[in-house]
């Protein structure tokens, strides 16, 4: 920046004192004997304005050309979550059969080139305290560093991935799920991980975590979820 403007301050000074000498010059203003040594300053000031103007001007398209290139950098698709329920949304808490969560990341703008997705839904014991939620979010990374990697598909506006995900509880662990006099002594987390590229091969990702809200009988209807930061 600073060298910028010493550029600029020069290419003004340079054009300013070759005007005023190329008037001097002009009117007949100065001694004949000094008329060569201005017009010669005349024509130095002259080149070295447009040296300055010019480095001035490239290192500003340069400029440019980094600021779109960061800009293109920053301009990934925008991924969320647009859908986490149970499906169907009434279902029995039965050992014998698997609660069924789904989930999906939608693409609302833009090309997420190559755009790979993780899904996982368990429950730990305890309430949804926020060391628990902690203990979630680790489990289900681990679980992504351990597993194999998806494949990776370019997702336009108005697609995305999903998974149904099943979930088997036994006797206890259905007993401990649901809430009795206000206690909750298990929780349902469902969690979420989409990453991508854009067209410069930037990365992003965006990540959830949720847990279902208690239910308070042994049938599961239509519940509510909440962000395990809340």
């Amino acid at each position: 920046m600073a060298w910028d403007v010493a550029l600029a301050l020069l290419a003004f000074v340079s054009q300013f004192a070759t005007a005023y000498l190329g008037w001097r010059v002009t009117v007949d203003g100065v001694k004949q004997e000094r008329k060569k040594l201005c017009e010669a300053i005349f024509a130095l000031g002259g080149i070295v304005g447009a040296i300055a103007i010019g480095t001035v001007t490239y290192r500003s398209n340069g400029i440019a050309t980094d600021l779109e290139g960061i800009k293109k950098q920053l301009s990934g698709a925008t991924v969320a979550l647009v859908r986490m329920q149970l499906v169907p949304s009434v279902q029995p808490l039965i050992p014998s059969r698997e609660m069924q969560v789904e989930m999906m990341f939608g693409v609302d703008e833009g090309t997420a080139k190559g755009m790979q997705c993780w899904f996982d839904a368990f429950t730990l014991p305890g309430d949804a305290s926020t060391e628990q939620n902690r203990q979630a979010i680790s489990r289900f990374r681990q679980a992504i560093a351990k597993g194999d990697q998806p494949s990776g598909e370019d997702r336009i506006t108005g697609s995305g991935c999903r998974k149904q995900l099943l979930v088997k509880l036994n006797e206890s662990e259905i007993a401990q799920l649901v809430e009795k006099n206000g206690s909750v002594n298990r929780i349902l987390y469902g969690m979420g991980r989409a990453q991508w590229k854009n067209d410069a091969g930037a990365d992003f990702h965006t990540e959830v975590c949720k847990w279902m809200e208690p239910p308070k009988s042994f049938i599961v209807n239509s519940p509510g979820w909440h962000d395990c930061a809340n």
